[in-house]
């Protein structure tokens, strides 16, 4: 049996577009793959945008709007679900940015992003990877880009490596415990790491 992630519409947008989306396939009586098919995508990624673990794109919302007779009901949610995907501090600015009559900016380095083609937008957006910080605990891992977490755990981690031994005297640590420990003898002439 096919387990369901029960989601709720009163939950985030990405959740709400997949809830949509898997009931409007149900009411036209469709399995996810035969969906897929008639939409010239996978069965799989349908069911992966319904259980919200994959963002859903403009021209997959307008397929499935066409295929489903939704009336552009996904094709207006998948802006939503785009904008809820912005850092939280950026959203206020995008709805702004959306009403503006006029925006005067003034960037030296780059080009406005009202002005950006999809192919200058990917070279940027590959060549800055934001700095991330991934933290685990015992049941869970936790990855994050606020930069006050990521400039504390660099700091920390500076120093770290400042209170480190060198290579060369990490190196010879490991070799003393081990021999104490485990009565192992290297000869020393040996060194990997000179």
């Amino acid at each position: 049996m096919t387990h369901i992630n029960v989601l709720d519409p009163g939950a985030p947008p990405l959740d709400y577009y997949g809830f949509e989306l898997r009931r409007h396939r149900e009411a036209a009586g469709l399995t996810q793959r035969q969906l897929g098919d008639i939409v010239n995508y996978t069965g799989s990624l349908v069911g992966q945008i319904e259980t919200a673990r994959k963002l859903p794109t403009p021209e997959f919302s307008e397929r499935i709007d066409a295929a489903l007779g939704t009336g552009g009901l996904l094709s207006r949610l998948v802006h939503l679900v785009m904008r809820s995907q912005l850092p939280a501090w950026f959203q206020q600015v995008a709805e702004l940015e959306v009403r503006a009559g006029e925006i005067c900016t003034f960037p030296t380095r780059m080009i406005h992003g009202l002005l950006q083609t999809e192919s200058y937008v990917r070279a940027v957006l590959s060549a800055l990877d934001p700095a991330i910080v991934y933290t685990e605990g015992y049941d869970a891992g936790h990855p994050t880009a606020n930069p006050e977490t990521v400039r504390d755990c660099s700091l920390r981690y500076d120093h770290l490596r400042a209170a480190a031994l060198s290579l060369r005297d990490s190196a010879a640590l490991i070799r003393r415990v081990m021999e104490e420990r485990y009565g192992e003898q290297r000869d020393t002439d040996d060194d990997p790491v000179a």
